[in-house]
């Protein structure tokens, strides 16, 4: 018995999620989240850009696409910078975090393989041009 009303309670259920996919099947919504280091006015210009190009390639398909999103505001210089570090720390494989771990830890047995010299080499080159990028952007703020 408690199998024959869980049938039919997902049948009914199944049911109403066709109906809906149905009416929904041609339309498409896009939302765009910016990446780091994007001010407004970039961001409005990627969100149009997004739109122009749904507009070229979906209408002419038959979908009915939505583009909205929301602007993820840049954290302080020193934030993003320990954010991309984060990130690349998060991203690396079990060896490589082993290796970033002895680096930041003033440990130098991270240079006992080339791997661990490779992986802190890209590890700081990544935070580098982070930083690099920061220091673009607030320059570019305080001259505007």
């Amino acid at each position: 018995m408690k199998r024959i009303f869980a049938a039919s309670v997902l049948t009914a259920c199944s049911t109403g999620a066709i109906a809906a996919c149905e009416t929904n099947v041609d339309r498409v919504e896009i939302f765009y989240i910016n990446g780091m280091f994007t001010d407004w006015s970039s961001y409005r210009a990627n969100l149009q850009a997004i739109e122009e190009f749904v507009q070229s390639y979906l209408y002419g398909w038959g979908f009915s696409p939505t583009v909205h999103g929301a602007h993820n505001e840049s954290e302080n210089a020193i934030s993003q910078v320990i954010e991309v570090a984060r990130q690349k720390f998060e991203d690396a494989n079990a060896s490589a975090q082993l290796a970033i771990k002895q680096f930041l830890n003033n440990d130098p047995e991270y240079v006992n393989t080339p791997e661990g010299v490779a992986t802190v080499q890209e590890f700081l080159a990544d935070i580098n041009s982070a930083y690099t990028t920061i220091l673009a952007e607030a320059e570019g703020r305080v001259f505007q």
